[in-house]
């Protein structure tokens, strides 16, 4: 996974070193679909070090109860695991409320819409159609 996602940044950058990152549709299709693979190498990477941890207990040559570690203590574990949740919890609520106050606020005054633009358009509200497409923009005609 690592290597599929190494590569998909490089070939990224030397699009964009060519400007022609935003034009090439199938790229964009693939990064799109390649969403999924840091959560398939973030469960793999932790796959690999649990059972390079305790082999004996995954391969049942040893029991779980008796590779406990003994000064592990259950408030211990307790307290470690509220400290985890309550510090997602935070980032969370602060993510949740930013993106509902940008929603609730909507667009700015300043907005306007460039002449012939459309909703597929990512930036048809920019203030300029050269801000838009970045100084490149090709018209018809």
């Amino acid at each position: 996974m690592g290597l599929i996602m190494l590569a998909v940044s490089w070939f990224g950058n030397f699009l964009r070193l060519r400007g022609q990152l935003e034009t090439t549709r199938w790229f964009l299709w693939g990064t799109f679909l390649a969403f999924p693979t840091g959560f398939i190498a973030i469960l793999t990477g932790w796959f690999t070090a649990e059972v390079g941890r305790q082999p004996w207990v995954v391969y049942g040559l040893l029991r779980t109860r008796d590779a406990v570690t003994p000064s592990l203590a259950i408030g211990d574990v307790l307290v470690s695991l509220a400290g985890y949740v309550l510090v997602y919890a935070t980032f969370v609520s602060f993510g949740v409320y930013y993106i509902y106050k940008l929603l609730r606020e909507g667009p700015t005054a300043e907005a306007k819409a460039i002449p012939r633009a459309t909703g597929s358009r990512p930036m048809a509200f920019a203030g300029t159609a050269d801000s838009a497409t970045g100084g490149r923009l090709r018209t018809e005609g």
